[in-house]
């Protein structure tokens, strides 16, 4: 029996990684922030738009849904990314932006 539970302990201990994102951050509160994106046709143009957003310290998370053209950027809670930043990244990536919603 003590076996199993020095067992299972380890397996916790190193388990806890698989509950962290992309950037090895934990997820806390998050707000959303939905994008709408012109141009944004293919697979390649969600992976690109990801790239970009996920360089920043603040996104936790970029959901594409190509059938809507939009993106919703998961942000920690509390802190800020500007409309400004947004249409910049956006736009560097090669798209537009058509709204964006808080």
């Amino acid at each position: 029996m003590k076996k199993f539970f020095l067992t299972l302990a380890a397996l916790l201990t190193f388990a806890s990684p698989a509950f962290a994102d992309h950037n090895g951050k934990t997820h806390g509160a998050l707000d959303t922030i939905t994008v709408g994106v012109d141009g944004m046709v293919c697979d390649f143009c969600a992976r690109s738009l990801e790239k970009s957003f996920y360089q920043l310290e603040n996104v936790e998370g970029v959901i594409i849904d190509l059938d809507k053209k939009t993106m919703a950027l998961e942000i920690d809670q509390g802190t800020q990314l500007t409309d400004e930043k947004i249409k910049e990244l956006v736009y560097y990536s090669g798209y537009k932006v058509r709204d964006i919603k808080r």
